[in-house]
């Protein structure tokens, strides 16, 4: 399983194949391609009656697509690359609106550097991990209050493991002012 993710905007697509076929998660949704290079630097990417051709170019570990008139620059990563980089950023192993902060990766607790009571803030370091021999700060995806940790220094998480429960706090009024 792969993730292309857009330099863009951030989108990630992920890319499985299952019986020789890829399969694409667009906006959570599978969908099966077919996908074949026609010539270097050319493919053709088939997905149910309609056919696109895309042209290429890798630089390092970007790849820089063509598709129509549309241009993006996209990174592949995989399962652990993947893993990595969102814990770091607190995206998919952060909290988000349920205030969650769940594994994506096996690993060990090094530190756990916040208390239940503690105020934090989206980017916050939360706890730090150690997976395959790497350090990973998990940070806070919302603003709020911590509610209930459910690990400590010392302690090995599986994937989906819930590590730490955030109250995520109220934004404010809204824009007609209530």
């Amino acid at each position: 399983r792969y993730h292309v993710v857009d330099g863009a905007d951030g989108g990630v697509v992920t890319v499985t194949e299952r019986n020789g076929e890829l399969q694409f998660a667009l906006d959570g949704e599978l969908q099966a391609a077919e996908i074949r290079q026609i010539r270097p630097g050319w493919l053709s990417i088939k997905m149910g009656d309609q056919v696109r051709r895309v042209q290429f170019t890798e630089d390092g570990s970007r790849i820089h697509l063509c598709v129509g008139n549309e241009y993006h620059d996209v990174e592949v990563l995989n399962d652990m690359e993947f893993s990595i980089r969102t814990m770091r950023e607190g995206e998919d192993g952060g909290a988000g609106s349920t205030g969650e902060i769940r594994g994506t990766i096996p690993g060990k607790i090094v530190k756990v550097l916040v208390a239940v009571g503690d105020p934090i803030s989206s980017g916050d370091q939360v706890l730090i991990i150690e997976a395959m021999k790497m350090e990973n700060e998990i940070r806070a995806g919302c603003n709020g209050t911590v509610t209930a940790i459910h690990v400590s220094a010392g302690d090995t998480v599986e994937t989906g493991a819930l590590m730490v429960e955030i109250a995520a706090a109220d934004e404010g009024a809204d824009s007609d002012g209530r």
